[in-house]
């Protein structure tokens, strides 16, 4: 009896240790949690900024005019991603496919905002951002999760034949591959720019005989009645000029 004495004390107390668990994570801490996680914001911003060609790092000492060809300044476009909303209950972990994760907890940013370096654009990252509770009195279960996308440097976005072409091919940055050559690039790009300088004139002809026929509605009928008149008319003349030849 002692044996099934301690064995039932054992599951009584295992019990209310769960009970008074997830008791304290009740209905209300939940809804909280779920709003604050449904509050966090992932965005990302291209920055050019001023580096050290030597080691790679911003020089926040240089100017515009310390970048020139003998010097060791050079421009480098940078992507900042910024996670905004987190907050002492919840943190984030930053999962992307390139092999990299990181946890970013309250006490890390600043006033719930953090911001990171995510790299010059050499590839397509997708990021899994997943939003867990913080809460010492609830599980860390994830209360929310969405995929984030940071976008790569398009080379063709230089080249000449694309200034001025708003085409998805021409876009300096993408966050998707552009399976094109630089051949098929220029070919496109150029008669892209064909078709900008002849249609927008083309259209605008258009545009200004239907606008003035629209606003001079007599003009049409006018014109059938006097084809109509000058036809009845040539029809007389001639057939008065046959009769006097008959004569």
């Amino acid at each position: 009896m002692k044996g099934k004495g301690r064995i039932l004390f054992v599951i009584i107390c295992f019990f209310g240790f769960m009970t008074n668990t997830f008791a304290a994570c009740d209905y209300e801490t939940q809804v909280r949690l779920a709003t604050e996680a449904s509050n966090v914001n992932v965005t990302y911003e291209i920055e050019r900024e001023i580096i050290n060609a030597n080691t790679g790092q911003i020089a926040p000492e240089a100017t515009d005019e310390d970048v020139n060809i003998d010097s060791d300044y050079i421009y480098q476009n940078i992507i900042y991603i910024t996670i905004m909303n987190i907050t002492e209950n919840i943190y984030v972990e930053l999962i992307g496919n390139d092999g990299s994760s990181q946890s970013i907890y309250f006490n890390e940013t600043n006033e719930g905002t953090l911001e990171l370096d995510g790299g010059t654009g050499e590839n397509i990252i997708t990021y899994t951002v997943n939003i867990r509770s913080n809460d010492s009195n609830c599980t860390s279960d994830i209360l929310r999760t969405f995929e984030f996308v940071t976008p790569k440097w398009n080379p063709y976005s230089g080249l000449m034949a694309c200034e001025g072409v708003k085409e998805y091919y021409c876009e300096p940055y993408v966050t998707y591959e552009i399976n094109m050559t630089e051949g098929e690039v220029l070919d496109r790009a150029s008669q892209a720019k064909k078709e900008e300088t002849t249609t927008p004139q083309e259209e605008e002809k258009k545009d200004w005989w239907t606008e003035w026929l629209e606003n001079n509605s007599w003009f049409i009928p006018t014109v059938i009645g006097v084809i109509v008149l000058a036809g009845v008319a040539t029809t007389v003349i001639i057939i008065k000029r046959r009769r006097s030849k008959v004569i």
